[in-house]
């Protein structure tokens, strides 16, 4: 009888050490899983915010329509024999997470929408890391806590985004709605303008970037580069109707891309038409222009920075009859704006 006690208490006791050691060894194998996975996404150019790691799991988090996101994320692991598995983490049904900050001189002000239970310790840890990664920012927050707001994977990355911005990007606004980010404001020349979009996108690889800063004095600046943009070719219809050529939609992409990067220029869109009908030359040339209004407001350009003009023959336009042009569309960047 002595001896089934002793026999029990040794056992328990093995038990107990068994879990004490299970205890302090977790953390350890975490911490080494969480060593070589950093290791392993840094190698394939994937920021460490993308996962989170509980124990040998690894929890991929990604919005529904970025299903390539996990994909990279488990070519760059698979070769990694502490991990259990990689799951792929996806808020459905909810309410989009939605952040607007604003900025003028030393103070930003937040306001929108995140995933939390709507405690003031969860906003202050926001506006803590914002005041680190932002130094003398007089930080004003208004974000709202809800918890059936989706998770969102750049709420992580938030201080760093903005710390991009903060200081080459005067009076501005970054907006993140769902997968969907916009920047505003100004930059002191186009060099800065296009690095700051590139910085925007690599620290957030699952969002859509729209870079709307705009430099000041920018009128000569665009009217520049639609001349480098028409100089590789002109704009073209299919011959009697007002259809773009595929060549010609190209170059309106540039031109509409160009448009969104300056929001505040506007654009006079002339079209000419040399017809044997002459009767027929305003309305197909106003056609035309409308065609290509049309096209570049489908791909981001500003409806109320845009118009369109018919203008009939390319006489008009200052074209001789030597010159043999039949068909013409001009941008025309207005002053004033």
């Amino acid at each position: 009888m002595r001896a089934a006690l002793v026999l029990l208490i040794g056992t328990g006791l093995l038990v107990l050490l068994g879990l004490a050691a299970q205890r302090v060894a977790a953390p350890a194998v975490e911490g080494r899983v969480a060593s070589r996975v950093g290791e392993e996404l840094r190698e394939a150019g994937l920021p460490e915010a993308l996962v989170s790691i509980d124990g040998r799991d690894v929890w991929v988090d990604v919005g529904t329509d970025e299903p390539e996101v996990h994909a990279k994320v488990l070519r760059a692991l698979e070769a990694l024999p502490e991990l259990r598995e990689v799951h792929r983490r996806v808020e459905d049904g909810g309410v989009p997470a939605r952040v607007a900050a604003e900025w003028a001189g030393s103070t930003i002000r937040l306001e929108g929408s995140l995933r939390g239970a709507g405690n003031e310790d969860a906003r202050d840890r926001l506006s803590g890391g914002l005041r680190r990664a932002l130094g003398n920012a007089t930080v004003i927050n208004e974000v709202a806590l809800d918890p059936g707001v989706e998770r969102a994977l750049w709420v992580r990355e938030l201080p760093r985004l903005l710390r991009v911005v903060w200081s080459d990007v005067r009076d501005g606004s970054l907006t993140i709605e769902g997968l969907s980010m916009t920047v505003t404001g100004t930059a002191v020349d186009e060099n800065v303008r296009t690095e700051v979009g590139e910085r925007l996108s690599a620290l957030a690889p699952g969002l859509r970037v729209t870079n709307r800063i705009t430099v000041p004095g920018g009128h000569a600046e665009v009217r520049s580069a639609i001349a480098r943009i028409l100089a590789q070719g002109s704009i073209d219809f299919e011959e009697g109707t007002d259809r773009l050529t595929e060549a010609s939609g190209a170059l309106l992409n540039e031109i509409a891309e160009l448009l969104q990067a300056y929001p505040d220029v506007s654009v006079r869109i002339e079209g000419y038409l040399s017809s044997t009908q002459p009767y027929e030359e305003i309305p197909v040339s106003r056609m035309r222009a409308v065609t290509v209004r049309d096209y570049l407001l489908e791909r981001g350009a500003l409806a109320s920075r845009l118009t369109a003009y018919g203008l009939g023959s390319p006489s008009g336009a200052g074209v001789s009859e030597d010159q043999e042009v039949s068909s013409l569309i001009l941008f025309l960047v207005e002053e004033g704006d």
